[in-house]
């Protein structure tokens, strides 16, 4: 009995440094596991970090973009009238420079129709002078 019970002494010994040594390396796998999981829930955090940053980035480079593209449009436009508005400008002295040529024109033309009219009531007195003398 002696080997017996020395043999299931052993095994016990043998079986409970098993169990020992089998539940610190699971203890053991078991951190590894929960640092691997945290760095891994690090790293995604990392990458959604970076990827929120990109978003981020490319939002405000969109926004500029369109900022400098309203800018352009509004300064075709501005230009475009300000074109329009020169023409009409140009059109509108084109416009006054004829009614004053117009008005310079009538002016001559109406003192040279009262100098005719001085001339001609010259001759009628001088004809009328004639005509009373004779």
């Amino acid at each position: 009995m002696d080997i017996s019970l020395l043999s299931v002494l052993t095994s016990m010994g043998i079986a409970a440094l098993f169990f020992i040594l089998g539940f610190f390396v699971n203890r053991k796998i078991g951190e590894l596991k929960l640092y691997n999981a945290k760095k891994m829930a690090g790293n995604i955090i990392e990458e959604a970090k970076k990827e929120a940053e990109s978003y981020k980035r490319e939002a405000a480079l969109e926004a500029r973009d369109k900022m400098y593209k309203a800018k352009l449009g509004f300064e075709k436009d501005t230009a475009k009238k300000k074109r329009e508005l020169q023409n009409i400008e140009r059109k509108l002295a084109d416009r006054e420079s004829n009614v004053e040529r117009k008005s310079d024109l009538l002016a001559r033309k109406e003192r040279e129709t009262q100098r005719r009219e001085r001339d001609l009531a010259l001759k009628e007195r001088t004809v009328k002078a004639k005509d009373e003398r004779y």
